[in-house]
C-alpha cells in the first residue's frame, strides 16, 4: 500500500522540478540574490542586484516614456565585484550598449547630458558623465573615476635621467563669482 503512494510522490516531483526551477534564486558573483529589469516595450531584459532592481525599473520606465526603445540590457556578468566592475554584484547596467561608449541609434537614447540627469534623478550615476565615456551604462553609486567630467587634468614630463611627470587637477566652480 505504501509503495504506490511513494511511486506517486516521486512522480510529482519529477513533473513539478522544471516549474520550480524557474522560482529558483539567483544569486550574483558576491552571492546576493538577483532582481529582473523588464522592458515594457520591447521585453527586453537583464539581471541586476535585487536592493537595486527597483532603481533601475524605474530608470528603463522613465527613459521609454521619453521615446526610448530598449532593445536589449546587460546587467549581472561573470567575475569579482571591484571599483571599476560593478556589473558582477550587480550595481551596474548597459542599456542598448554595442561597445563601451557605443549604442544601438534604434535605441533612440537620449543625449549624455539628459540620459546622466535622467539616471541621477533615479539614484543612479551615468557612465557618459566620465571624461573616459561610457555613454549607455549606469550604476548605483560613485566609484573613484566618478566626477571625471568636470576635471581637467595637466600633465606634464621632462626627460632628464629619469622621467618626471607633475599632474595638476582643475576643478571649475559651479558658478562664477564676479565682486
Amino acid at each position: 500500500m505504501q509503495r504506490p503512494l511513494i511511486v506517486a510522490v516521486m512522480f510529482a516531483c519529477l513533473i513539478a522540478s522544471p516549474s520550480l526551477a524557474r522560482h529558483r534564486t539567483i544569486v550574483d558573483a558576491n552571492g546576493n540574490s538577483a532582481g529582473n529589469v523588464v522592458s515594457h516595450k520591447t521585453g527586453a531584459t537583464a539581471r541586476v542586484g535585487a536592493q537595486y532592481a527597483s532603481r533601475f525599473q524605474s530608470y528603463i520606465d522613465d527613459l521609454e516614456s521619453r521615446g526610448a526603445s530598449v532593445r536589449f540590457m546587460g546587467g549581472i556578468r561573470r567575475g569579482h565585484c571591484w571599483s571599476g566592475g560593478l556589473h558582477p554584484c550587480g550595481r551596474a547596467l548597459d542599456v542598448c550598449q554595442l561597445a563601451r561608449g557605443r549604442v544601438d541609434h534604434r535605441c533612440n537614447l537620449p543625449s549624455r547630458h539628459e540620459l546622466g540627469q535622467i539616471a541621477a534623478a533615479h539614484g543612479l550615476y551615468e557612465g557618459g558623465r566620465w571624461q573616459n565615456s561610457d555613454y549607455g551604462h549606469a550604476q548605483v553609486g560613485c566609484t573613484a573615476g566618478c566626477g571625471d567630467e568636470l576635471r581637467t587634468t595637466i600633465v606634464a614630463s621632462a626627460r632628464s635621467r629619469r622621467t618626471h611627470v607633475a599632474v595638476a587637477s582643475f576643478t571649475p566652480p559651479d558658478r562664477l563669482a564676479i565682486h
